[in-house]
């Protein structure tokens, strides 16, 4: 697995133990890995490194995979973020949906001071968790 995935692994670890603790769900080690390799590699697919201060167009947005709905009685939350390079700022917002779509919760913001793309996905993740 690759290193990147690591927030996901964390994220995924943490979502199985409170399902063990609050819901008395039991996990494996092997879907739990599988579930954030899943999901890392979605977002590094759509957040493909190289485009440092470009704005997504529409016709990108278009032809990106459509949203998949997480396994009955999970929750997913996607994370979206816009960085502008030569302003050093950047928008950031989180939805999280249940397993039939239904909007759960949702918020956005927008941070200065922010230097490149990455501290921007880094802020957003940190932000949504």
């Amino acid at each position: 697995m690759n290193v990147k995935a690591f927030p996901w692994i964390i994220w995924y670890l943490w979502k199985s133990g409170n399902g063990l603790i609050f819901e008395r769900r039991h996990y494996s080690s092997v879907s739990v890995l599988l579930k954030a390799k899943e999901e890392a590699n979605v977002w590094f697919e759509l957040n493909v490194l190289g485009n440092e201060g470009t704005q997504t167009s529409l016709t990108t947005l278009q032809n990106s995979p459509s949203w998949t709905r997480p396994p009955s009685g999970y929750l997913k939350c996607n994370i979206g973020v816009s960085w502008i390079n030569n302003q050093d700022l950047c928008g950031v917002g989180w939805i999280l949906r249940d397993d039939k779509g239904t909007t759960i919760l949702h918020s956005r913001r927008a941070f200065s001071n922010v230097e490149s793309q990455n501290a921007a996905e880094l802020m957003a993740m940190q932000w949504a968790v």
